[in-house]
């Protein structure tokens, strides 16, 4: 039971238990008047001071409850807002700042006890292309299904962003290199199999990915994604739809063709 139907319901009950003392006090003030104990005046008294405490009890319930009605939507409007202000419209993932935010945390803790983390960052190859051939609203819709198909790749703790345009971030908590170009491996896989309809036209997509694990190194969060982006235009100019990680930090037989 919600909080409002819990204090409705005690509203309701305290008038009935209101009533109930009204008509007792009234039932004892006609007996007494029968009995000629009482004038008929002084009968009248009590039954007039608590019918007035039950519409005055009535009153304070019903301006309580439109109040508390009126609190919840106020927390309901600032909790759409605040998910509004965390989202990016077009694809339905976190935006940048909220990726900063949370990923930050995230970061300060991975570095403070030591523990493995990731960063991938991954760029829609001749994104610039498709929207000049069927247009921007073509490239938001793909936009969108991209998220889809890499949410679906990740795992729950995984946080996903658009960084901007068709860039957009993943970081891959407690998973070491490897295991991070694995990740990106398979996005790039789904991708690149998957057939997009646009208006009966058959479209289909790649990815190129850049893949930095955490190091000693990253002084900050932002340092970590500047050298995921290096990593991902090597992976342009290796020919693009492909992983790649920063020369010197794999072997080379981990950089996926």
């Amino acid at each position: 039971m919600t909080s409002s139907k819990a204090w409705l319901l005690g509203s309701v009950v305290c008038s009935v238990f209101t009533f109930l003392v009204a008509l007792v006090a009234y039932s004892v003030c006609v007996a007494l008047q029968t009995l000629k104990w009482l004038p008929a005046e002084a009968a009248l008294r009590p039954v007039a001071a608590v019918s007035a405490g039950f519409v005055g009890l009535m009153l304070m319930a019903w301006i309580w409850w439109r109040g508390l009605k009126h609190q919840q939507a106020l927390a309901q409007a600032r909790r759409q807002m605040a998910a509004l202000s965390s989202m990016d419209e077009v694809t339905g993932t976190f935006n940048r700042r909220h990726f900063m935010d949370l990923v930050g945390r995230e970061w300060l803790r991975a570095q403070r006890y030591e523990t493995w983390g990731a960063l991938l960052v991954l760029d829609v190859d001749r994104f610039e292309a498709i929207n000049q051939s069927f247009g921007f609203a073509c490239g938001d819709a793909l936009l969108r299904a991209l998220a889809g198909i890499i949410q679906g790749s990740l795992r729950e703790v995984d946080v996903l962003a658009c960084l901007g345009g068709q860039e957009m971030v993943v970081f891959l908590p407690h998973t070491d290199p490897l295991g991070a170009l694995d990740v990106a491996e398979r996005i790039r896989e789904r991708v690149e199999q998957q057939a997009f309809d646009w208006h009966g036209q058959t479209l289909h997509l790649s990815v190129s990915i850049g893949s930095v694990a955490m190091r000693a190194e990253h002084l900050s969060l932002d340092e970590l994604i500047h050298d995921t982006r290096q990593a991902t235009h090597a992976a342009k100019q290796a020919g693009r739809n492909c992983v790649r990680a920063l020369p010197g930090w794999l072997p080379d037989k981990h950089a996926f063709n």
